[in-house]
C-alpha cells in the first residue's frame, strides 16, 4: 500500500440507520493521510434512506464524498458486496449501520495497514454501548458478556479474536484479500453469520487479525429481549445454512431434540432456579436460555426446511462457471505453438524479444531471438483467469536450447521488496534458474508468490534462457497451474455474478449501451470493470444480445440492475447499436465494445467534457492495447487519400494527445459518447454500413452541424480490437468506398 491511501467506507443500510449522525462523524474525523469515500448502500428500499438522510448537514456529505446506492430486499451481504463493487478504494473499511465511529477510527485502521502492508492483514475495533444505553441490565449484559457480538470489548483493551473472526460493522481489509476470498455469501438471507462464513475463507487464505482497541465504535441501538431472540433464530437458520455448505454436515438430530425439550418446560422451573442462584444470576440464566432455545429453533426450522427441499447448492453463473471449475479442479491453463485457439494465456511481442511462428526438428514451435541480448518471450494472463491463479502458482514448459544453458521466470509478485521496473510492463521477481540441457527440455518452474497487480500487464510473467544476443531460443508449450501442495479451498470458484450488478436509476444520466454477440467472457470482464469504476452522475447498463448462440443470454439475465435486451435475428453492430439507443432513457448515449476494459474515472472524465465543451457532439476515449500498453487510439484523421487512420499510428504528435482532451475529425464506436437528442436528430448510426465506418460517419455528421468530435485522453480504457469486429487497417474496404463517395471533400480537406 503507497503511504496516502485512498479509502472506501462502506456501509449496509437497514431500518436501524442512524446514517445522518454516521457522516457527521465521518466528516469530523481527524484523518490526514489520504482521502476516503463514503458508500451507503440500501438493502430496504422505498423512501428509507431519503428519510435516514434528511438531517444530514450538506457540508457532511461533501466531506465524507457520501455515496447513495439502493438494491431493495436484499440482506447485509448483498449490500457490502454492492459496496465493495463501487468502491475505488485501496483499502475497505466497514462499518455497521448504527456504528458512530470516534473521531481517530480512521486514522487507527490506516496506521494498522501503513506499519503492516501485508495483504492478508485484517483490522478489528470493538463496538461498545454508550452509556445512556448501559443503565438497562439487559443492554449491559449483552455488552459485558460479550453476547451482542461474540467479542468481550470491554476487556481492558485486549480482546482475545479468533484467527477465524471477522465481522462486518468495524473491519478494515484490503481489497485483494477480500475479492480472493470471494466477497460475501449471498445465499445468507438475514444479517446473521455471513461474515463469519466469509471469516472462514479468510482464514484459509491466511487472514491475520489483528485487534484495535483505539478504533472504537459506539454501537447506537437500543435491543429488547424480544428483538435478541428474534435475532438468534436468524443466527440459528445461518449457522444451518453454513452447516449445509460444509463437508462434515449439520448437528446430530440428537443434539437438537434433546436441547429443544427445554421450550417445554413450565415457568415453576424458572422460579425455583431463581430462589436458588439469586435474581441477578437468575436473570442472566434466563436471557441464556432463551436465546439458546432461539437459536436452535431457528436452526432446526432451517435444516428441516433444507432437508425436504435438498441440500441448497451454492449459485452459479452459466456453463463456463462449469467448465471453469473443470478447469480448476485439473489445475491447468495452457499453451502451445499453433493452437487455433487460446483462452486466458497467451504469448505477445515486446520490442526487444522478437518472435515467430513455425517448425523445428518436426516441432511447432515460438522461435525467439532479441538483438539486444538474453532471448525472452511474454505471457499474459487475462484478468479473467488471474483472478484465480493469483498467490500461488507453478509453470511446466518444454523448450529447445542450442546449447547447454540455464533457463528462469521473471513475473508480477506480491513480494513489497520488488520494483516496479522502468519502461517494462509490471513488477518482476526472478524464480531460481534450472539446468537446460541441449536440446529440448522440460522445465518446471514453482512462483509462490504470483500476483495479478491492476495495471496494464499486471497478469504477466516471462520465461527466459541465458543466451546471447542472436541465438534462438525456441519454446514449444507453457501450462500454467495452482501450485503443487497449495490448499485448493483457498481459491473458491471464480462466479462473475458475486462480482458485477448495477443500482437501479430512474432518471439516468448516461445510458450505456454494450452490443454483444458471444464472446460471453469479455461480455462478463467489461460489465465487471464497469461495476468497480462506475460513473459518479446516475447511469444504465443496457446490453443489446444480439442473437448469441453461447451462454450470454442466460448468464447476463442474471445480473443485477442490468437492462437486457434480446434480438432473435442477427443486426449487426449498427442495428443492436440503435436499438440498444431506443430502449435507452438517458440524457447521454455511451456506446461500447463488450472487448473493453474501463479503468478509474474513465466515465466521469468523458461526461465531464459535455460540461465543459459547449459545441461538444462526440467524446471518446484513450484506448490501450492490453497485451502491449501501448497506445491504441486517441482519434481518428484522414490521410491525403481521405482514407481514416488512427493518431497513434503515424502522427509524432501523439504524447501531447493523450493527457488532453483534444478536438479531433473522428473517434472510434468502441467507446462513442453522444446526447440522445443528436443521436435520434442525426437518425443514430447509419445501417447502410455493413461492419465498420458508421462511427466516422456519425462523427462527419455531427461536424456537418457546427458542432465538435473530441478525444479525452484522461479517460483510459483497455480495448482488445477485432476481438468482435473487423480491425480498420485504412484498406479500402466496401464500407470505405461508402464513406468516400459521401464526405469526399470533407476527409480530404480535413
Amino acid at each position: 500500500m503507497h503511504q496516502s491511501p485512498h479509502i472506501s467506507i462502506i456501509i449496509p443500510i437497514s431500518d436501524h440507520s442512524v446514517l445522518a449522525e454516521i457522516v457527521h462523524s465521518l466528516a469530523q474525523q481527524n484523518f490526514s493521510k489520504g482521502t476516503f469515500e463514503t458508500i451507503a448502500v440500501d438493502s430496504v428500499g422505498g423512501d428509507f434512506l431519503e428519510n435516514s438522510i434528511q438531517g444530514l448537514h450538506p457540508d457532511d456529505a461533501e466531506r465524507s464524498r457520501l455515496q447513495c446506492h439502493s438494491i431493495p430486499i436484499a440482506g447485509r451481504g448483498t449490500a457490502l458486496n454492492e459496496g465493495v463493487r463501487r468502491a475505488t478504494g485501496d483499502l475497505y473499511l466497514f462499518l455497521g449501520d448504527d456504528f458512530i465511529p470516534e473521531p481517530n477510527w480512521i486514522s487507527e485502521h490506516v496506521e494498522l495497514h501503513l506499519r503492516d502492508p501485508r495483504p492478508e492483514v485484517v483490522g478489528m475495533g470493538p463496538a461498545i454501548f454508550p452509556d445512556h444505553l448501559m443503565q438497562d441490565r439487559f443492554t449491559r449484559w449483552l455488552d459485558e458478556s460479550g453476547n451482542a457480538f461474540g467479542v468481550q470489548f470491554r476487556n481492558e483493551g485486549t480482546a482475545e479474536l479468533s484467527p477465524l473472526w471477522f465481522y462486518g460493522a468495524n473491519t478494515s481489509i484490503k481489497p485483494s484479500l477480500l475479492w480472493r476470498a470471494g466477497l460475501f455469501d449471498d445465499d445468507f438471507p438475514y444479517d446473521a453469520l455471513d461474515d463469519l462464513d466469509l471469516g472462514r475463507r479468510l482464514f484459509r487464505l491466511g487472514m491475520r487479525v489483528e485487534y484495535l482497541p483505539e478504533a472504537l465504535a459506539i454501537h447506537e441501538h437500543e435491543v429488547s429481549l424480544s428483538e435478541r431472540q428474534s435475532q438468534f433464530e436468524k443466527v440459528g437458520e445461518s449457522a444451518a445454512l453454513i452447516d449445509a455448505k460444509q463437508t462434515d454436515g449439520p448437528l446430530p438430530r440428537k443434539f437438537l431434540k434433546g436441547n429443544l425439550a427445554l421450550g417445554k418446560l413450565k415457568r415453576s422451573y424458572w422460579k425455583i432456579a431463581a430462589k436458588l442462584t439469586g435474581r441477578d444470576k437468575f436473570e442472566e440464566f434466563y436471557w441464556k436460555q432463551c436465546l439458546d432455545l432461539s437459536y436452535q429453533r431457528g436452526y432446526a426450522r432451517a435444516w428441516k426446511a433444507m432437508v425436504d427441499s435438498g441440500k441448497p447448492q451454492r449459485r452459479l453463473s452459466s456453463a463456463f462457471q462449469d467448465w471453469m471449475e473443470l478447469a480448476i479442479e485439473k489445475g491447468v491453463l495452457q499453451w502451445h505453438s499453433g493452437m487455433s485457439k487460446t483462452e486466458g494465456l497467451y504469448p505477445f511481442v515486446n520490442e526487444d524479444s522478437q518472435f515467430i511462428d513455425g517448425q523445428f526438428e518436426d516441432v511447432t514451435c515460438l522461435s525467439v531471438q532479441n538483438s539486444l541480448g538474453t532471448p525472452w518471450i511474454y505471457f499474459r494472463i487475462e484478468p479473467i483467469f488471474s483472478q484465480y491463479l493469483n498467490h500461488s502458482i507453478e509453470l511446466n514448459c518444454r523448450v529447445y536450447s542450442p546449447r547447454a544453458t540455464q533457463a528462469w521466470v521473471e513475473y508480477d509478485s506480491t513480494d513489497a521488496d520488488v520494483k516496479i521496473i522502468p519502461g517494462q510492463p509490471g513488477a518482476f521477481k526472478t524464480t531460481q534458474r534450472v539446468k537446460v540441457d541441449k536440446g529440448w527440455t522440460n522445465c518446471r518452474f514453482q512462483l509462490p508468490d504470483f500476483s495479478c497487480q491492476e495495471r496494464i500487464n499486471g497478469g504477466d510473467f516471462r520465461i527466459a534462457c541465458g543466451l546471447d544476443q542472436g541465438e534462438e531460443f525456441r519454446l514449444q508449450s507453457v501450462e500454467v497451474s495452482r501450485r503443487k501442495g497449495h490448499d485448493a479451498t483457498s481459491l473458491r470458484p471464480f462466479n462473475w455474478l458475486e462480482r458485477i450488478g448495477f443500482a437501479p436509476a430512474k432518471e439516468p444520466r448516461v445510458s450505456i449501451i454494450i452490443p454483444v454477440h458471444n464472446h460471453l467472457l469479455y461480455t462478463l470482464q467489461c460489465l465487471q470493470s464497469i461495476a468497480i469504476h462506475p460513473c459518479q452522475d446516475s447511469y444504465e447498463v443496457i446490453v443489446v444480445d444480439d442473437a448469441s448462440t453461447d451462454d450470454t443470454r442466460e448468464t447476463l439475465s442474471q445480473i443485477p440492475g442490468l437492462k437486457l435486451v434480446s434480438i432473435d435475428d442477427n443486426l449487426g453492430f449498427t442495428g443492436a447499436c440503435n436499438r440498444g439507443a431506443r430502449e435507452a432513457q438517458g440524457e447521454l448515449l455511451l456506446f461500447l465494445n463488450n472487448d473493453t476494459v474501463a479503468m478509474t474515472s474513465w466515465l466521469d472524465e468523458m461526461v465531464k467534457v459535455f460540461d465543459v465543451e459547449r459545441d461538444a457532439g462526440v467524446v471518446g476515449s484513450r484506448l490501450i492495447y492490453p497485451q502491449t500498453g501501448e497506445i491504441q487510439h486517441i482519434g481518428i484523421g484522414f490521410n491525403h487519400q481521405g482514407l481514416p487512420y488512427h493518431y497513434e499510428r503515424d502522427d509524432g504528435e501523439i504524447e501531447s494527445r493523450s493527457v488532453s482532451t483534444e478536438d479531433v475529425p473522428a473517434v472510434t464506436g468502441a467507446c462513442f459518447l453522444t446526447p440522445s437528442k443528436l443521436f435520434g436528430e442525426l437518425g443514430g448510426f447509419d445501417p447502410i454500413y455493413e461492419s465498420e465506418c458508421q462511427d466516422i460517419d456519425y462523427c462527419l455528421k455531427v461536424a456537418s452541424k457546427g458542432l465538435s468530435n473530441y478525444c479525452c485522453g484522461r479517460s483510459i480504457l483497455l480495448h482488445y480490437e477485432s476481438v468482435t469486429r473487423k480491425k480498420l487497417e485504412g484498406e479500402l474496404t466496401h464500407d470505405l468506398k461508402l464513406l468516400l463517395d459521401r464526405w469526399n471533400s470533407q476527409v480530404k480537406a480535413a
